[in-house]
């Protein structure tokens, strides 16, 4: 709790020189009616305690997206603030300003209708040398984030995978939002899924941020999902190695452990970290395949080039120290319900 008391402390300081910005200079751009001014600074300023303050209960699942939207607008109204600096120097910015105004608003509710598409399925081909795994048709969600008002989210998802007739379905990570005793109902559905040789789960950063992440374990497992967290399953003489997340620090739980979890691993291996750093600190064991989420490739532009700045994979297919590294989108959003220039995915992996 105090670290999220931290972070949203951060949060809401960002928000003040945002503020202090949008009213100043921003909003200066079109009006200089104090009163329009002050209007629309008392919109913003609602808007964003109404986030900070809904992240703090944890209620109201079902209008927190709107609230989140926040961020999104912060992020749109900066980069069309500095668009707005470099325009200013041309004879006709007055014409100008507008369309550029125009263009990010068409962007920004387009991404709102980006968002609101289902996942779409990506296949995707690995080349192998391994026997084991060739003919082998694999699964890969990510980043669902379900919350307690996403039952029918949930049930869409499960529906898409189960209709693919896949042979193991693997889950990386950030699957649900919020603590357990309110996701129960939203999470349920995923015990329908179905695949011939299992359903494999690896925590994300996520699940430790409501201080019941063995709860959640638990929870998972009565729903026939098996957790990997430092440790590796065989199946079908393959190995499904899985790690903790760097998240786990927060809550006393157990650290990401490559050592640990491939103790015990065939020479076949398939890797699975919710963050591509976790992977790229584990390539010292050489997995044969590695599958990754939590970048959301951004999710909303131009964040995927500083998720660049934080991870060594961002999004799409990698090769390093001869391991085959693949990030997905991910399933789902967190935050703002919007993305823009990424899409929403559910891989689905075959090997030849």
């Amino acid at each position: 709790m105090i670290s999220k008391l931290i972070f949203l402390a951060i949060l809401s300081l960002i928000f003040a020189v945002f503020d202090f910005y949008f009213y100043n200079r921003f909003l200066s751009f079109f009006t200089k009616n104090q009163t329009i001014k002050k209007a629309f600074l008392g919109a913003m300023a609602a808007w964003q305690f109404g986030f900070v303050a809904l992240s703090i209960t944890q209620a109201f699942w079902s209008i927190r997206p709107f609230f989140a939207t926040v961020l999104g607008v912060l992020l749109f109204v900066t980069i069309l603030g500095i668009a707005l600096e470099i325009a200013k120097k041309f004879v006709y910015f007055e014409y100008l300003k507008y369309t550029l105004l125009a263009i990010f608003a068409i962007m920004f509710f387009y991404s709102f209708y980006a968002a609101s598409l289902p996942p779409k399925v990506k296949y995707i081909q690995l080349a192998t040398n391994s026997k084991t795994l060739i003919g082998l048709k694999v699964a890969v969600i990510a980043d669902t984030h379900i919350d307690p008002s996403k039952r029918e989210f949930a049930k869409n998802i499960v529906r898409q995978v189960n209709e693919l007739n896949t042979d193991i379905i693997l889950i990386v990570g950030d699957l649900c939002d919020g603590n357990i005793d309110s996701l129960k109902e939203a999470l349920a559905p995923f015990g329908e899924l179905k695949s011939r040789l299992g359903v494999y789960f690896v925590p994300g950063n996520h699940e430790y941020y409501y201080e019941d992440f063995d709860t959640k374990m638990e929870f998972l497992r009565t729903l026939n999902i098996k957790t990997l967290i430092n440790e590796s399953v065989n199946v079908a003489d393959l190995s499904i190695v899985g790690l903790s997340d760097p998240a786990a620090t927060r809550v006393g739980a157990e650290e990401p452990n490559p050592k640990k979890a491939f103790l015990g691993a065939q020479k076949t291996t398939i890797l699975l970290a919710h963050q591509p750093k976790s992977a790229k600190e584990a390539l010292q064991f050489h997995p044969d395949f590695v599958f990754c989420g939590h970048t959301h490739n951004g999710q909303i532009w131009p964040f995927n080039y500083l998720v660049s700045l934080a991870q060594p994979f961002v999004y799409g297919e990698y090769t390093d120290e001869a391991s085959k590294i693949v990030v997905t989108s991910g399933a789902g959003v967190w935050g703002p319900p919007m993305r823009l220039f990424s899409h929403s995915e559910i891989l689905v992996v075959s090997f030849f």
